[in-house]
């Protein structure tokens, strides 16, 4: 089947890809993706998959991107603006916070868009290692598929870690640490990744 990516968030790993077919969008996580076309995958790029059904509906595995974004555009502020355009001037003014030597070390004057974006994205997910989040457990939906916290996030629980997540509490006191949630009490851990 072919479709196009609807979108995909890569620090968070994840998306949905429109049919061409016009079913309805696939979820596709990027251990579904090679590690080449992760790195160079765009809003709107064109992808070859499979699909297979979930539990919260189709899913796409074997993604194989297939082309480059497409011309479509999303309504900014000002007008229109190319999605990926606007991926680029962020990740440009944040590596323009280099120093020069650090600059001069990676070489970054001479980098394409293409590696300036990478190593944006490598530089925010190192940036978020370590960080941590304590709060309360508001919400767990769709049996222990997603914990919602009193600070408003969201939270999609690794599959493996459902059954234990289904019989946590609401109002239970919660520590998110890279990517795992461990109850405080009890000092029971689950995988998990922030929804968007």
């Amino acid at each position: 089947m072919q479709g196009r990516i609807k979108w995909f968030d890569h620090e968070k790993g994840f998306g949905f890809v429109t049919p061409v077919d016009g079913s309805a969008d696939a979820f596709v996580h990027e251990s579904e993706l090679s590690p080449t076309d992760l790195i160079a995958l765009a809003d709107g790029d064109a992808v070859e998959f499979e699909t297979i059904a979930a539990r919260l509906g189709p899913a796409a595995v074997s993604v194989r991107r297939i082309g480059q974004a497409s011309p479509d555009v999303a309504m900014g502020s000002t007008g229109p603006v190319r999605i990926e355009e606007t991926r680029v001037e962020a990740s440009s003014d944040a590596l323009a916070m280099l120093s020069h030597s650090e600059r001069a070390t990676l070489c970054v004057d001479g980098m394409s868009e293409e590696q300036k974006r990478t190593l944006f994205r490598w530089g925010m997910r190192m940036f978020s290692l370590g960080q941590h989040r304590v709060a309360c457990i508001e919400a767990i939906k769709y049996d222990g598929q997603v914990i919602v916290l009193d600070d408003g996030s969201r939270w999609v629980v690794d599959s493996s870690d459902h059954a234990t997540a289904s019989i946590w509490s609401e109002l239970d006191r919660v520590v998110v640490i890279d990517g795992e949630m461990f109850r405080l009490d009890e000092q029971e851990m689950i995988h998990i990744e922030e929804e968007s």
